[in-house]
């Protein structure tokens, strides 16, 4: 090879390199990870083939492996919504269930990394409203569970937890109040021209 080349490709690299730690530009017009501005658009493709391997390594019966994958499908494509909420479910509705653990902290546990996931998800996807909800409705099966999931305060204190994360997507949302009634509302879009 000669210098030439070599050096152009070098700086090739040196500059997809250099954009890929660009800081990521604020809304969600970019990737937010080093690897998904690497990969740009064929980082969301990456993304979906990772799950379904992370689905194949655990009908397999090899969950740390599929662990692994989805943490990879999460850098890949940070910015969709349904891949963290498919992890969330997974450990809080699977690995969380008695049918699968039978011992209740245990249980508890896999509840609290659901909804870790959850919580990483809402600094990064394009949606953190649905993922706020989710907690909601996640907390909402807690309280719901006979004692099935111990929860500090017991039931009561999951299902207030779940009115208020509900109440949190609801805002994140762009909802508001409706005066006198404390019903959520969808908030009209601004119009530039009332400002």
């Amino acid at each position: 090879m000669s210098r030439g080349r070599y050096a152009l490709r070098w700086a090739g690299w040196g500059g997809a390199l250099a954009l890929a730690l660009l800081p990521a530009t604020t809304g969600h017009e970019r990737p937010s990870t080093t690897l998904g501005r690497l990969l740009g658009p064929i980082g969301s493709l990456a993304a979906t083939v990772q799950w379904v391997r992370v689905d194949a390594a655990l009908d397999a019966g090899r969950p740390e492996r599929a662990y692994a994958l989805a943490e990879l499908a999460l850098a890949l494509d940070p910015q969709t919504t349904g891949g963290w909420l498919h992890l969330a479910r997974h450990f809080a509705y699977q690995r969380g269930s008695p049918e699968v653990e039978a011992d209740a902290d245990r249980r508890t546990q896999w509840v609290r990394r659901g909804l870790a996931v959850l919580a990483r998800g809402e600094e990064r996807a394009r949606e953190p409203h649905l993922l706020r909800f989710e907690r909601g409705l996640l907390l909402v099966h807690v309280g719901l569970s006979d004692g099935a999931v111990p929860w500090p305060g017991g039931p009561e204190a999951a299902l207030e937890e779940a009115a208020r994360a509900m109440e949190e997507a609801a805002f994140l949302h762009g909802g508001t109040r409706e005066p006198g009634t404390g019903f959520w509302v969808e908030s009209p879009p601004k119009n530039d021209a009332d400002e």
